[in-house]
């Protein structure tokens, strides 16, 4: 850009001509010509001029013209090259503030080039002072900014870059090379007064941008003097979008990598190297800028998603600091005694009944220094008692000390009450199956004694078949009793890890006139403690169903995706191959056919799976899936499965 600029004036046009064509070899400096007072006055009006040349002589007053052009820049250096020198003009002219004076008859060209270079190079070492004085000011500024918010201190700087340049308009976009987006976080007052698109989109798509996403792309400034030319880099603008003449951007990095591009457009003169070098030095302090926009977003996401959590959990919270103030606190624990409760107000003042189980709740944790459980019953009206389950959790500070307590506090109220419902439904239930049961089987002891009686007392064939199903009938009724009993008391008691081998010991080796393999020795697997139950079933159903079985064997193995199966075989007849689904199925088989629906429904309660795999005319063969995690080598401190 021109960083000096020189008024020549003489009615001289052959050297106006030469001595513009002089001065305009000098690096930096803009030469405007003007042939007499009046267009030198009026140019002086509509542009900033930072010297002038003028002859004198005849018609031209060189000394009236320095006066009125100082009148409108008071600051501008003056040269005086007279027609005919003298000493008196000469004296006069140094007098009246001219910088330097010389005369035609002697070429003053090389002289004024020379005094003209030296006021430009100082005004050019002036400039670069003044924009790196600025600079640091606005970086000492932005460092008393260090605790605002992220977005402020962007548009600060954005606007201070906007005037360093000499810019009108400037953005500052952050970028995600992973996502391949560009965010246009800030704009310019300058470029957003401009900007005539009635949605301006915010994200954009890297590959999508032009010359905006350049800097990114090629890791490196871009400087554009004559945007209305196209380039292979631009691809053109939205509609209604601010337009552009002129345009310098450069990268910014954050740790080696590209985290943001900024941008300024449509200065009057053309960007230089110094606006770039400028630029690229207030920009550098956007780096720690960057950091704290990175920790802002993190503290910002984490509170939003915190508070997120805390207004929509159904469940009472509270976090409450080391001095027993109430920190923070969703409206389900502000209302959970009545609504008395306000935020910041001292937990150990007023409020007794559920807030004083709170307060225990709170100093327990603070002594335990480990969290807290426990059920809190509170009585809030003479017919109204709520039940709470209560959890306390220590918070601390940096160097491990206590610093408060996150309660939680889960209404069990409404549990409660259904459980006491059914706890009651529950036990009339059992009273009434206990006694229905006790007086059913008082009942088939008697029809029992009285059939013996009768097959005692001799009974033709046709009577003695009729006791014959009766005693059958009485047979079944007994099996649906021991049924109803064994299936009652399925998943009431807690499942845990039982021996296989001592299980299977207990309930195939019960006196049945079968050879009994058992090879499951150091396994343990989680189930109910019906369990036996299923084994033993097992083993009726061989001895009911696979005719002249002499042996059954029981093994197991660990299977690739950490399953084991456990086997269990007979050398029976075995199972038809239509049947060995609805064998499972309650009502089918012979007898009840409750032993196998009861067999599958004890293994299930522990997501145990069994199937028949046999084949027919080579034995039963039952296999039960045991799913991984449910099975351990004995001993082993595998915890509970969930």
């Amino acid at each position: 850009m021109a960083c000096y600029r020189v008024l020549l004036v003489d009615h001289d046009p052959s050297f106006l001509e030469r001595a513009a064509s002089e001065l305009s070899s000098i690096d930096g400096l803009e030469v405007s010509t003007a042939a007499g007072p009046a267009e030198a006055l009026a140019s002086a009006g509509t542009a900033s001029y930072d010297a002038a040349v003028s002859g004198h002589g005849g018609p031209l007053d060189a000394l009236s013209l320095m006066a009125e052009l100082r009148a409108i820049s008071p600051g501008m250096h003056f040269i005086i090259v007279a027609e005919d020198g003298s000493e008196d003009l000469a004296i006069e002219a140094m007098e009246a503030g001219a910088d330097h004076y010389c005369s035609k008859r002697r070429d003053p060209l090389p002289s004024i080039k020379e005094k003209i270079s030296r006021i430009a190079e100082r005004r050019r070492r002036e400039r670069e002072n003044e924009l790196d004085r600025y600079r640091l000011h606005t970086l000492v500024d932005l460092a008393e900014k260090r605790s605002a918010p992220f977005h402020e201190m962007a548009h600060f700087m954005l606007e201070r870059m906007v005037q360093i340049t000499g810019s009108k308009m400037g953005y500052l976009a952050t970028v995600n090379t992973e996502e391949g987006t560009l965010n246009m976080f800030a704009w310019s007052k300058g470029g957003l007064d401009r900007c005539r698109m009635r949605e301006r989109p915010l994200l954009y798509r890297l590959e999508e941008t032009g010359l905006w996403g350049e800097p990114v792309r090629q890791g490196r400034p871009i400087v554009i003097n004559d945007y209305a030319k196209e380039t292979a880099l631009q691809r053109g603008a939205p509609r209604g979008h601010v337009s552009i003449s002129r345009y310098m951007a450069i990268p910014i990095l954050s740790k080696g990598r590209i985290v943001a591009t900024c941008g300024v457009a449509n200065k009057e003169e053309p960007y230089d190297e110094d606006d770039l070098r400028q630029l690229t030095l207030m920009m550098q302090g956007m780096e720690h800028l960057y950091d704290i926009s990175a920790r802002d977003a993190v503290l910002y996401e984490t509170e939003k998603r915190y508070e997120a959590v805390l207004r929509a959990i159904p469940l009472a919270v509270a976090v409450i600091d080391a001095d027993r103030r109430l920190a923070d606190a969703n409206d389900l624990f502000i209302n959970i005694d009545g609504g008395f409760l306000s935020r910041d107000m001292d937990m150990l003042e007023g409020g007794d009944g559920l807030i004083a189980d709170v307060r225990r709740l709170f100093e327990e944790c603070r002594s335990k220094g480990g969290n807290v459980k426990d059920e809190i019953i509170h009585r809030r009206a003479a017919d109204r008692v709520t039940h709470w389950r209560c959890y306390a959790s220590p918070l601390w500070d940096q160097r491990y000390r206590f610093n408060g307590a996150v309660l939680v506090m889960e209404d069990a109220t409404e549990e409660k009450e259904a459980m006491n419902v059914l706890e009651r439904s529950a036990n009339r239930l059992k009273t009434i199956d206990q006694v229905t049961r006790h007086d059913v089987s008082n009942q088939l002891q008697v029809i029992r004694g009285y059939l013996s009686l009768l097959n005692e007392s001799g009974l033709g064939d046709a009577e003695a078949g009729m006791a014959a199903r009766m005693e059958r009938s009485l047979l079944t009724i007994s099996d649906h009793l021991e049924f109803s009993r064994t299936y009652q008391s399925l998943g009431v008691h807690r499942p845990s890890w039982l021996p296989l081998q001592q299980e299977a010991e207990a309930a195939l080796r019960n006196g049945m006139p079968l050879e009994v393999r058992i090879s499951l020795d150091g396994r343990e697997i989680w189930a109910d403690p019906a369990f036996k139950r299923a084994l033993y079933n097992l083993l009726e159903n061989t001895m009911r169903h696979a005719g002249d079985a002499t042996r059954v064997e029981l093994s197991g193995r660990v299977e690739d995706d950490g399953s084991f199966v456990m086997v269990y075989e007979d050398d029976g007849v075995g199972v038809p191959a239509e049947r060995k689904e609805a064998i499972f199925l309650k009502g089918v088989g012979a007898n009840t056919g409750m032993g196998m629906f009861l067999v599958r429904e004890i293994l299930q309660l522990t997501g145990m799976e069994i199937r028949e795999c046999g084949k027919e005319g080579e034995g039963a063969c039952f296999e039960i899936r045991v799913p991984p995690g449910a099975h351990r080598s004995a001993g082993a401190n595998r915890p509970d499965p969930a």
